[in-house]
């Protein structure tokens, strides 16, 4: 192999890799519980304290639908396990 095709490869692959990391600007991350998350209803898992609030700000219905304000809000917390997502 000449030191051009390890050039073209070695660029290739950097390209291949920086693409593969990047995210979109909507990405939301899960906060590692380091126990299962006892579903119960209640905040008080570890997890939670870490995890922070996101806004529900997709609204699904039909296209060009209407609806007031006080009609669609909410907040949420997210955490993975590892196998689970809460």
């Amino acid at each position: 192999m000449n030191i051009r095709n390890i050039l073209l490869f070695s660029l290739l692959t950097m390209l291949s890799f920086a693409s593969i990391s990047q995210t979109q600007k909507d990405t939301i991350y899960a906060v590692e519980a380091l126990t299962p998350v006892v579903i119960d209803g209640s905040a008080s898992d570890d997890c939670w304290a870490k995890a922070e609030w996101k806004p529900i700000n997709q609204v699904w219905i039909p296209y060009n639908a209407k609806m007031t304000a006080g009609d669609f809000e909410g907040k949420y917390k997210v955490a993975w396990d590892g196998e689970y997502l809460y």
